[in-house]
């Protein structure tokens, strides 16, 4: 019994040391890190800012620590959204300390259309006449559509660049559901013959529609960057599509002979010609600033004190019922934030900017009321990102203006239902029966273990019809059209922006800062501050989330690398609990 009560006593006191020794190191993280987030950062004379995308851009970067605390050096490695990336560049340009933008990357990840924000950050720096100077061991097609935009562009001796053209890959699973006696029931309304989100459980290929559509929003964005990569390289477009068809560019030798970039050269060499360009020895060190410091460095323009505020609200990620994240559009979460912006007098407009490719049409419907009670009040204003289609349209076809990226993919009006039968892969594949009792002739009618019966694809077919209509009526009523001509564009169609533009299913072409500029001149504002919604949780918070186990999308997303589309498609399919207004968006665009 002594020695019972001594195991006991010796137990209680190691728990509490435990306990002291979590709480000091969660101490020391919390002091760590609000010191490294107060710490004033000075920009030296003659610096350059170093930007540097190899890793995920998110028009507005998550905030869990967990993706961005080092436990090594006990240090913040942030990871910063287009947002943030833009208010720099565009801060640097009058920072008399900032004499020039060093690119270094290997990839643009999160999107042709957020590159192309970026592309544009960096043409309306260069009007400063500072330089922009990139260096890149191997370059992507978006990586070197943003890259053109440079003054000079360096690539490693034994690095490329992918020039190709667009191609656009799907993975379809028909073959597999058929050999594991899986059926899956689709209902789509009639005339939905681009709503191709279902395709890749119930056909082995793409059909023609779906490659119609494909091919003429590739040839649209493959148009978008050719214009904007012929102008910076004084190529014609015609040679540019030379190059692509003929497989020139196999090394960096062959960019360099093509114009395409201005030098082969080591990573000391780049930095030689930089020291050149700072009037400085070719060895000396550079002043180099990175982004997650010099986001940190006040602006050096001086604004009068304002109580007005614009709120930038981001929906970005699919669309679900219940809580969402910032990396997922959850109907509540979401609704409530622009609620909350609807009913505070200080904000005077709003931007609703959305990166979404759709979700559950529900989801959207709720999201759209908000979005319809908020622009009786205030201006609401659209801005889109890599996707606003399908759901991702939805939500936001009536806002009072939709500012639009020329390559986001956006349209898609239509939705889908799907229903699964795995009763064959469960009785003859596994050998598990299932069994039931109802109260009622329907009480089984959405059962995945048993076959439809022709009352529940009816009641089905109907829903998805009246969904559609619903859907049409709400675009036809925010774009001031008719029903019939919704009907004729939709279809499930999906637009580039550019040709969305052309239909009327946006208003103009631009980025997140000219849907700011739109919102404020609808407010009548000249003297406003930008609020983000959602708004970043407190360091306590984070913590707390960090140690729950939560695991953030962004470390699955470097874990799995290329594979991390094909996780996301299988995640999604589960979410599919109702009508979905979705797009066919894990098509990989190379």
């Amino acid at each position: 019994m002594k020695n019972f009560f001594k195991y006991v006593l010796a137990t209680i006191v190691g728990l509490i040391l435990t306990g002291i020794i979590v709480s000091i190191f969660l101490g020391a993280m919390i002091s760590s890190i609000s010191l490294s987030s107060n710490k004033e950062v000075i920009v030296k004379p003659n610096s350059v800012l170093h930007l540097n995308f190899d890793k995920q851009i998110y028009d507005k970067a998550p905030s869990n620590l967990m993706s961005s605390f080092n436990p090594m050096n006990m240090e913040m490695e942030s990871y910063l959204g287009l947002n943030t990336i833009i208010e720099c560049i565009e801060k640097a340009k009058t920072d008399d300390n900032i004499k020039g933008i060093f690119i270094e990357t290997l990839g643009v990840s999160g999107g042709i259309a957020i590159a192309d924000e970026i592309r544009q950050a960096l043409s309306d720096f260069k009007e400063s006449g500072k330089f922009i100077v990139t260096y890149s061991k191997n370059l992507t097609q978006t990586g070197y559509y943003l890259a053109s935009i440079s003054d000079k562009i360096f690539i490693n001796p034994e690095g490329s660049i992918a020039f190709t053209g667009l191609s656009a890959e799907v993975m379809f699973y028909k073959d597999m559901l058929d050999k594991l006696d899986v059926d899956v029931s689709v209902f789509r309304p009639v005339g939905n013959k681009f709503k191709s989100a279902v395709e890749p459980f119930i056909n082995n290929k793409m059909s023609e529609a779906n490659k119609e559509q494909v091919t003429r929003y590739l040839t649209s964005i493959w148009g978008n960057m050719l214009k904007e990569i012929s102008t910076s390289r004084n190529i014609s477009i015609e040679a540019l599509n030379k190059l692509a068809d003929d497989y020139a560019i196999k090394s960096s030798e062959d960019a360099m002979d093509n114009n395409l970039i201005d030098s082969v050269a080591h990573y000391d060499e780049a930095l030689a010609y930089i020291n050149m360009l700072l009037g400085k020895d070719k060895d000396a060190t550079i002043e180099n600033i990175r982004l997650s410091s010099y986001s940190k460095v006040k602006d050096s323009k001086s604004k009068e004190f304002t109580k007005d505020r614009i709120a930038v609200i981001y929906a970005q990620g699919n669309i679900i019922d219940g809580k969402g994240d910032e990396l997922k559009i959850g109907d509540q979460t979401l609704a409530k934030q622009i609620r909350d912006a609807r009913k505070n007098n200080n904000i005077k407009a709003i931007v609703f900017r959305v990166n979404s490719p759709g979700g559950s049409a529900l989801a959207s419907e709720v999201i759209l009321r908000e979005i319809l009670l908020a622009k009786h009040v205030k201006p609401v204003i659209a801005s889109y990102g890599t996707y606003a289609a399908s759901g991702g349209y939805y939500i936001s076809c009536c806002c009072d203006k939709i500012v639009s990226g020329k390559n986001t993919l956006t349209g898609s009006i239509g939705v889908f239902g799907m229903l699964p039968d795995m009763h064959k892969l469960l009785n003859e594949k596994i050998g598990i029966t299932t069994d039931y009792v109802g109260t009622n002739k329907n009480s089984r009618q959405l059962s995945p273990f048993s076959p439809m019966t022709e009352d529940s694809k009816e009641y089905m077919n109907t829903m998805v019809n009246d969904i559609y209509k619903t859907f049409i009526g709400h675009v036809a009523d925010g774009r001031s059209m008719t029903t019939e001509a919704v009907d004729n564009i939709g279809q499930g169609r999906v637009w580039t922006g550019t040709d969305a533009l052309e239909i009327g299913l946006v208003d103009e072409i631009g980025g997140l800062n000219r849907a700011i500029e739109v919102a404020a001149e609808a407010a009548g504002i000249t003297n406003y501050v930008i609020e983000n919604y959602p708004k970043d949780k407190d360091t306590y918070t984070q913590l707390m989330e960090m140690f729950s186990g939560e695991t953030p999308e962004s470390k699955m997303s470097s874990q799995l690398g290329i594979l991390y589309p094909y996780y996301q498609m299988m995640t999604d399919f589960t979410e599919l609990n109702n009508v979905q207004a979705r797009l066919p968006y894990r098509i990989n665009i190379y």
